[in-house]
């Protein structure tokens, strides 16, 4: 069957051989996966590129470059179709990186795939995608503008004082909620409020006593119980590396878990809630010194909200 595209009977130019026909058509870009502008990507993926010329003469090798963040990871100079795969370089040189190719038998389109494994990427990050591809007879097509960011970190996206004793911690992904795989989100031991300058008045220590976590499949927030919070003291809370997001990614520190300690309206509601709602820690201590549960925090809410707006 004729090759509908070719416009002569071979291979070659016409100035170069009497029965040639000139390739007339540009490689083209088949897939790019990740597709640009892919957005939580995994930091292992690999990229995969198809690039076919519909043409007669097939694909140049000679020409292909193809870098990933402005690194060279694939020079084609010198190669052969047996030696393909030894044009990777650091850091997608990797096992799994590979070059192949075929033909289609009716219309004779000759493509090759570019699988590229590369180091991790690192988290919340951008990576871009160059790369050149030519036909032996010098027609070009370029991928330019192509990138894709990877999945974020795992880290606090930001927290929130309830009172000065309960302090809201959000999460920028999902956690693994399974206690067993993830125990120390739960585990009151690996989370440390501690004072740090910058404030009015020089903090306290701060224990956590207890980790109330968002009772979901994938819960993103929790609420950690503590000591009093010093008033204009500042506090920074860290967890431990040991607690994972979804994708086992420890958690990282990123200064954005940063408070200062204050009186709230729901320090001024509890102080209105009768002492039968109030819990001692121990029988030992003063009354002043009190650990207030969340269902007592939403009893407090609740008699507020009817002291302004419920029924008489």
């Amino acid at each position: 069957m004729a090759i509908p595209s070719c416009p002569g009977w071979g291979l070659q130019l016409w100035s170069e051989d009497p029965w040639g026909g000139e390739d007339i058509s540009s490689p083209t870009i088949v897939s790019i996966n990740p597709e640009c502008g892919s957005v939580d990507v995994s930091t292992t993926t690999p990229i995969v590129i198809k690039v076919c010329n519909p043409g007669c003469s097939g694909l140049g090798i000679d020409c292909i470059r193809i870098y990933v963040n402005g690194v060279l990871i694939y020079n084609g100079t010198g190669l052969t179709l047996g030696t393909l795969d030894n044009g990777f370089t650091a850091p997608c040189a990797e096992n799994c990186s590979e070059v192949t190719y075929e033909t289609d038998p009716v219309t004779g389109t000759f493509c090759f795939t570019f699988n590229i494994c590369c180091l991790p990427f690192a988290c919340s990050s951008t990576v871009t995608l160059a790369a050149t591809f030519c036909t032996p007879s010098g027609k070009e097509v370029t991928i330019a503008d192509c990138s894709f960011n990877t999945r974020l970190c795992s880290s606090i996206q930001n927290i929130e004082i309830i009172d000065s004793r309960h302090i809201v911690v959000r999460f920028s992904n999902r956690l693994l909620p399974n206690p067993n795989i993830n125990k120390a989100l739960y585990d009151p031991a690996a989370w440390t409020v501690m004072p740090v300058s910058g404030a009015f008045l020089a903090g306290a220590s701060v224990q956590v006593r207890n980790v109330l976590v968002e009772k979901s499949f994938l819960p993103k927030t929790v609420i950690l119980e503590t000591s009093p919070l010093t008033r204009g003291a500042m506090y920074e809370v860290v967890g431990s590396p040991s607690i994972l997001d979804i994708y086992k990614q420890p958690l990282r520190n990123e200064g954005k878990s940063v408070l200062i300690g204050r009186k709230t309206k729901i320090d001024n509601m509890l102080s209105k809630l009768p002492r039968m709602y109030k819990q001692k820690i121990n029988s030992n201590i003063e009354d002043d010194n009190k650990l207030i549960s969340i269902w007592q925090i939403l009893a407090a809410i609740g008699i507020e909200d009817e002291r302004k707006g419920g029924d008489y």
